[in-house]
């Protein structure tokens, strides 16, 4: 199981019963949340955020090993150099070799902009997308239950 967590101090707590735990700040190698958990003793899930180079999450996953946890998980989610929308760039689930990388394709097809013209969320594109993550080699998925008339 995988949760976020917003202060250093639900660390603990959360791994009481959670395997895996996400900083709720993305990638932000300095927030306090982070920190917290990397000495819960558990996976620490970066999430990549939409504006980072694949290239440059790599300060994050230095700052969670610098602290002794080398259990260390990148989660792709998109990009926002698309047009309107979040765009799939698997180019993370490759250059993470040295870490275990992960795609979350719901997140990665979140509507970003009116909702009136895009309502459920494009869920028709998390599985084909899902399946190329697995392609290139991603090591894991990730997803959330998108409640939609479309979803099948």
């Amino acid at each position: 199981m995988l949760t976020d967590i917003h202060a250093p101090e639900e660390a603990a707590v959360a791994a009481e019963v959670a395997d895996c735990l996400t900083n709720s700040c993305l990638s932000v190698p300095t927030d306090g949340s982070l920190a917290g958990s990397c000495h819960s003793g558990r996976v620490v899930n970066v999430k990549k955020g939409q504006f980072l180079a694949p290239w440059d999450i790599e300060h994050a996953a230095q700052k969670v090993a610098s602290t002794g946890n080398r259990q260390i998980l990148l989660t792709e989610r998109g990009c926002s150099f698309g047009y309107n929308n979040l765009v799939s760039d698997f180019v993370l689930c490759l250059y993470a070799q040295l870490v275990t990388s992960c795609y979350d394709a719901t997140h990665s097809v979140q509507c970003l902009v009116d909702k009136a013209t895009c309502p459920a969320d494009n869920v028709e594109f998390v599985r084909p997308l899902a399946r190329a993550a697995v392609a290139v080699g991603v090591d894991g998925l990730s997803w959330r239950y998108m409640k939609t008339p479309r979803m099948r």
